[in-house]
């Protein structure tokens, strides 16, 4: 019976305070929504990678170049560390996977496949399912492939793929030993396809190839026994890199323990971990900054409600001084006031998962990710239990507070909320949520401005108006001839190869002064058109197409970093990278994202230089020559698929988690100043209805309508104020410390916080303008007569 009465009392509030109601639930389903959102980002972000069994025994053995390895370390170490259960090197690399039965008469275009390689112990280690189980002897055989579900279903259809065999960039037959499930979106690991190590040094007809110490291209897991020291055999493994540096190339012990720099990276870590390999990677600072939102929304539609409820206490204290009046005691009073509060937050709560449901698809575009809500018995029951209790009590806290101190005759006089300390309470709130808007608008400005900074600074080369494409084996093959009939179209300005993409260069290697010293950098093969190309700036030596440069190999080009690590432009006449004559020195450019800072790197002449090709087209001329390249695409290669990528969106992928970033840190920005705006407005109603009758004596004596605008706008324009020299410092303070995270940034300019002064003051004016020009429009008589 009490509950159905405490039902109806509310109901008859809602009706009461129509406007009031609305904002509170609304506000408070837009905060629950957005805090729902992020908590699921958050949970997502946490959850990466978790569902491998032997987590917590799984490293990826570090040597001061992020994840990448020599594939000699798994040799090295494996036979001579017990303490090392099981161990794998990976690989990636993408190519044609073409599937020719021998009954078609046409030529099927085969599917790009991002393919992993590695050895057997992977499946021991890592718990990416198979469909069909296979032994070690069927992965012996370096022919071998085993495909993902949705990577066969594109090449084979509904056909049963096991034991057929397919063709690798159009040149080497592979049997398709098992399926496996598709790699979830919680693993940082993303591939389409798996072939043995194995498979490479034979593909690429270099049996040394894994027995290189200078090729950098390699990720080494081992799986650790249970209950071993990781920091034990860290150092075992330390000693013997020593050990094997001081007996092969003759250096001071001493030396090259001061170099050694070995680490062994937790698996779980690697995610969260920003560091040069070929794994999917999120970011703390992210998942910290979108938690503090979260927080702050849920906060500030916290405050709405709090605001509201308190600022039309009187006339519901009135109603409750009667039923005190009539014999109810305090706790059924504050059961009242309570069980509204729970009312209002299982109804947004209700709103709010309708909005989660709604919004989720667009939110998961948004961030790229593919989140889901983990639905389940215990998550509704808290969902539509535990949290409107809890969330409704905390809101309802400061006015059942207040039932215990109200005076009964001053309520009923209506004199109630007349006193400083409600005023100066509703004051602090305000004050406090315009702090966080404050806040956010900075962090907003900030973001943006960095982002335009990092996508526009120059990164040493050309990147507009070049597209470019990978090459296979039969193109390549007939490259002379592709070249010289794409250059017959005059809306092809200029074509290179290289052995990998400029932005992302995937080999690296081991480079001396001829001396002690070592540095392994990356390691990129071009033709002699390349620099020419990219309109690179030389500031010393020519380039490869210099008309005195008649040999096809054997010379090489550094940047300006890689030559101060000789030391210095002078001392390259003498100098050589791996028997080439160093000829040259072009500016720094840049190979990864601004969070770094630019990288030493050596270019060799090759011709073998056969895995991109890049084109640059006649401005306003892509459409019309790109299908004149695929005709002649076709024509060569028809079984391969034509595919292209403009380098500009490729450049500005390597800032795809800041995009997001900004994306969403701008739209949960902007809908807390939403519901900061919307409580605001609410508020707004309230003071110009409280304070009509001064305004109905101040009209009669001769004020003007601008006059009762700025009295009624002042008070609110000095809280914002108060908000920005609370907020500025704090802004400034984090914004620093996350520009700090990039290598090349902004500045913070004094500009940005004019402009979040000025664009709160707005705001918050524009907010409260409604109520302050009807009121001020009202008849005195009208006004005078409102009680």
């Amino acid at each position: 019976m009490n509950v159905l009465y405490n039902i109806k009392w509310s109901l008859k509030q809602f009706k009461a305070y129509p406007l009031q109601s609305i904002i509170n639930i609304l506000g408070m389903s837009i905060g629950l929504t957005v805090f729902a959102l992020i908590i699921l980002y958050v949970s997502h972000q946490k959850n990466v990678d978790q569902f491998h069994k032997k987590l917590d025994r799984i490293y990826r053995l570090e040597n001061n170049f992020g994840g990448i390895t020599p594939a000699t370390y798994l040799d090295l170490y494996k036979p001579k560390v017990p303490e090392i259960e099981k161990a794998t090197r990976m690989r990636y690399c993408s190519g044609l996977l073409c599937y020719q039965p021998e009954n078609a008469t046409e030529i099927k275009q085969g599917v790009n496949g991002y393919i992993a390689l590695v050895d057997y112990d992977f499946f021991d280690i890592f718990d990416y399912p198979l469909l069909n189980k296979i032994s070690k002897e069927d992965f012996d055989n370096p022919n071998s492939i085993i495909l993902s579900e949705s990577l066969a279903k594109k090449i084979f259809g509904k056909e049963n793929p096991i034991g057929k065999i397919i063709t690798y960039r159009g040149n080497t037959n592979l049997e398709v030993i098992a399926l496996m499930k598709d790699f979830a979106g919680n693993s940082s690991l993303f591939v389409d396809a798996i072939i043995p190590l194995q498979f490479e040094p034979i593909y690429y007809k270099k049996p040394e190839m894994h027995k290189r110490w200078n090729r950098w291209s390699y990720e080494t897991f081992f799986l650790l026994q249970e209950g071993v020291s990781v920091d034990s055999v860290r150092k075992k493994l330390d000693g013997i890199l020593v050990d094997r540096t001081v007996l092969v190339h003759n250096i001071k012990k001493e030396e090259v323990e001061k170099n050694i720099k070995q680490v062994l990276r937790p698996y779980s870590s690697i995610y969260l971990t920003e560091v040069s390999d070929h794994h999917r990677h999120g970011k703390k600072s992210h998942i910290l900054i979108f938690s503090i939102i979260a927080v702050f929304v849920l906060f500030i539609a916290c405050i709405n409600y709090i605001n509201i409820s308190t600022a039309t206490a009187s006339n519901k204290f009135k109603a409750l001084a009667i039923r005190k009046i009539m014999g109810a005691n305090r706790n059924r009073l504050i059961r009242l006031i309570l069980f509204e509060g729970i009312l209002i937050s299982l109804i947004s709560i209700t709103l709010s998962i309708v909005l989660i449901e709604f919004t989720l698809p667009y939110f998961k575009d948004l961030t790229n990710l593919d989140i889901k809500i983990p639905y389940s018995f215990n998550l509704i029951l808290v969902s539509l239990v535990v949290v409107p209790i809890v969330l409704g009590v905390i809101t309802a806290l400061f006015p059942s507070y207040s039932i215990t101190k109200f005076n009964l005759i001053q309520v009923l006089k209506g004199e109630y909320t007349k006193g400083k300390s409600g005023n100066l309470f509703r004051k602090v709130l305000t004050i406090i949520q315009f702090s966080i808007s404050v806040f956010l608008i900075i962090g907003t400005l900030v973001v943006k401005k960095q982002l335009k900074f990092i996508t526009s600074t120059n990164p040493g080369y050309d990147v507009e108006q070049i597209v470019y494409t990978s090459l296979n084996p039969i193109i390549f093959k007939h490259f002379d001839s592709f070249r010289a009939q794409l250059l017959e179209n005059p809306d092809i300005l200029d074509i290179t190869r290289t052995s990998s993409k400029i932005n992302n260069v995937g080999s690296f290697s081991t480079f001396t002064d001829g001396g002690e010293r070592q540095i392994t950098v990356p390691y990129l093969r071009v033709d002699k058109y390349f620099f020419e190309f990219f309109n690179m700036k030389f500031l010393w030596g020519k380039s490869f197409n210099s008309p005195d440069i008649t040999a096809e190999t054997g010379f090489s080009i550094v940047n300006k970093k890689m030559a101060d690590w000789y030391g210095g432009v002078d001392t390259l006449y003498a100098m050589r990278a791996y028997g080439d004559e160093i000829i040259g020195v072009v500016d720094n450019f840049r190979m990864t994202s601004m969070h770094a800072t630019m990288q030493p790197v050596v270019i060799k002449l090759d011709p073998n230089s056969k895995n991109i090709m890049y084109y640059k087209i006649r401005a306003g001329k892509y459409k019309e020559t790109l299908k004149y390249v695929e005709k002649i695409w076709n024509d060569i290669a028809p079984q391969f698929p034509f595919s292209y990528k403009f380098m500009d969106k490729d450049f500005e992928n390597i800032y795809s988690s800041e995009i997001q970033f900004s994306e969403v840190f701008t739209v949960f920005g902007l809908i807390s100043i939403f519901i900061a705006c919307i409580g605001l407005f609410a508020m707004s109603s309230f003071i110009a209805l409280k304070r009509t009758k001064e305004i109905g004596i101040r009209k009669s004596h001769g004020a003007s309508i601008p006059q009762i605008v700025l009295l009624l706008s002042k008070d609110l324009s000095i809280w914002v104020l108060i908000a920005n020299v609370i907020a500025i410092p704090v802004a400034y303070y984090y914004m620093k410390n996350w520009l700090n995270t990039f290598a090349y940034k902004t500045e913070l300019s004094w500009w940005i916080f004019v402009v979040a002064i000025l664009m709160s003051l707005v705001i918050a004016l524009t907010t409260i303008f409604y109520h302050t020009i009807k009121t001020a429009r009202k008849n005195p008589i009208e006004s005078l007569r409102y009680e």
